[in-house]
């Protein structure tokens, strides 16, 4: 038996074109099915002058009045998504109506996210430069007592 054959089976390439592919498609797939759970804000109106609206939930963005509007409707249990570009109005509209909805508050941010993030971020390409540099070059006066 010849133990000097090449081995053609599953190379790291392989593997790795193969997990690109799953998670591409998997990514379109969720990208689909969030786009069939959006509704229009027309549609929204009109559902919520049928009265067929049973549940109701707004969550606001940092940007206020924008948000998206969560709503489940009385002949399907998902929850459909409606982005606005005023929550006062779909309040108004919803207290016209007498449907009872839940409201989140203004996200606000962290200390965490607007000040310590980016200054750790910085610490490390700081560190980095530094240890490329210093690896580049052999160490600290590594060639000084480099006698020939």
């Amino acid at each position: 038996m010849d133990n000097n054959k090449k081995y053609r089976g599953v190379s790291g390439p392989t593997i790795l074109s193969f997990i690109v592919i799953v998670v591409i498609v998997l990514w379109m797939a969720n990208q689909l099915q969030m786009h069939q759970q959006e509704m229009s804000y027309s549609a929204f109106e009109s559902e919520v002058e049928d009265g067929n609206v049973t549940n109701v939930y707004i969550n606001q963005n940092s940007a206020v009045p924008t948000g998206t509007v969560s709503v489940t409707l009385k002949d399907d249990d998902t929850a459909r998504r409606v982005n606005v570009s005023d929550v006062r109005e779909v309040q108004k509209l919803l207290d016209e109506h007498k449907i009872d909805y839940g409201m989140s508050d203004v996200p606000r941010e962290s200390m965490l996210t607007t000040i310590l993030i980016p200054v750790l971020v910085a610490l490390a390409g700081v560190f980095v430069i530094f240890f490329l540099m210093n690896r580049q070059h052999g160490g600290a006066n590594a060639k000084a007592m480099n006698f020939g």
